[in-house]
C-alpha cells in the first residue's frame, strides 16, 4: 500500500498525480514496460467510479432462486491457530538465511490446520446457509476458507473438488474461477457470488469473465452471475491479512480494480 497514492489524494488531485498512481500500478504489473497512455487515460476518467461503486443492488429473488450454483470469494482469513506456527515458517526461515527478503518469500495462504476460517468468511459462510435455506440447495463453489466455514459452522458435506485451494502462490480472486472451470463450474448457465461489499463487485466480474470465456469457447450461452444482499458481511481486526481487516483496504481494491481491468478480468460496467 505504501507504493500508491492515498485515495484521498487520488480523488482530489490533479492530473499528474492522478496518472502517476495509474503509472504505479501498470509499472507494478509488468515491471520495465512504460503504461499504454489510451489505459492510463481510461483509468483517470474513470477514478470516482473506481473508487466509488461498493457493494451493489442484490439481484431479486426470484432470480436468485433460479441459480443452480453459488461461487464464494473468501476475505481476509484466521487468525492462526497456534500463534508461534505457521504453514511456511520453518521454510521461510530457510529462505532467510539464504539471504531472500522477506518479499521474495512465500506468502501466508490459509490452512485449515494452522488457521481458523476467519470471521469475515464466517460472515460469508452464513450467507451461503440463508441463501440455501430461503431459495433451496445450490451447488455451492468456492474458496477453501469459506467452504470450511460452511463444513464446521453449518454441517454442510461440500466435495472437495469445489472448493478453490491455494498452493505456494498467492490465490487472487479470478484464480478462484479459473481453478473451478477446470472442475465443471462452466456447466451452469447461472451462478450466484458471495463475497465481502467491498470486494464483491470483482469476485462477480471474475466470476463472469472467467466462466463465460469457458462457454465461449464450447458453443455456449453467457451465464448469468448475480450478487445477493451480502451487507452482513463485516470487517474483522484479527485477520491474518492486514490489509483486509478494517475499511481501509478500499484503497487496496482501488488497485487491484485497476489491475483487473489491464489483464481484461473487470470491465468499467461491473462498477455500474
Amino acid at each position: 500500500m505504501e507504493s500508491y497514492l492515498p485515495l484521498a489524494q487520488w480523488l482530489g488531485a490533479e492530473a499528474e498525480p492522478i496518472r502517476s498512481f495509474v503509472r504505479q500500478v501498470v509499472e507494478t504489473l509488468e515491471r520495465g514496460r512504460p503504461p499504454e497512455a489510451e489505459f492510463a487515460e481510461a483509468m483517470v476518467a474513470a477514478r470516482h467510479r473506481i473508487a466509488g461503486a461498493w457493494q451493489p443492488a442484490a439481484a431479486p429473488a426470484d432470480e436468485l432462486k433460479r441459480a443452480r450454483a453459488i461461487v464464494a470469494a473468501s476475505f481476509n482469513f484466521g487468525p492462526r491457530r497456534d500463534p508461534s506456527a505457521g504453514p511456511y515458517d520453518e521454510f521461510n526461515r530457510q529462505l532467510a538465511e539464504c539471504g531472500i527478503p522477506a518479499d521474495r518469500q512465500i506468502p501466508e495462504q490459509y490452512h485449515p490446520h494452522y488457521h481458523f476460517p476467519g470471521g469475515s468468511n464466517q460472515d460469508i459462510a452464513d450467507v451461503i446457509a440463508d441463501l440455501c435455506a430461503r431459495l433451496g440447495p445450490k451447488d455451492i463453489w468456492g474458496q477453501i476458507e469459506v467452504i470450511e466455514a460452511l463444513r464446521l459452522s453449518h454441517g454442510l458435506a461440500i466435495p472437495d473438488e469445489r472448493a478453490a485451494i491455494p498452493a505456494a502462490a498467492y490465490l487472487s480472486t479470478t484464480d478462484v474461477p479459473k481453478q473451478l472451470v477446470k472442475r465443471g463450474l462452466a456447466e451452469y448457465d447461472s451462478i450466484i457470488a458471495v463475497g465481502h461489499p467491498d470486494h464483491v463487485r470483482r469476485v462477480a466480474a471474475g466470476v463472469e469473465i472467467v466462466v463465460n470465456t469457458a462457454r465461449a469457447a464450447r458453443g455456449l450461452a453467457p451465464a448469468r452471475v448475480l450478487v445477493p444482499d451480502v451487507s452482513r458481511v463485516r470487517y474483522h481486526a484479527d485477520g491474518v491479512q492486514a490489509w483486509a481487516r478494517d475499511q481501509r483496504y478500499r484503497e487496496h481494491e482501488c488497485a487491484a480494480r485497476v489491475k483487473a481491468m489491464y489483464f481484461g478480468l473487470m470491465r468499467l460496467d461491473h462498477l455500474e
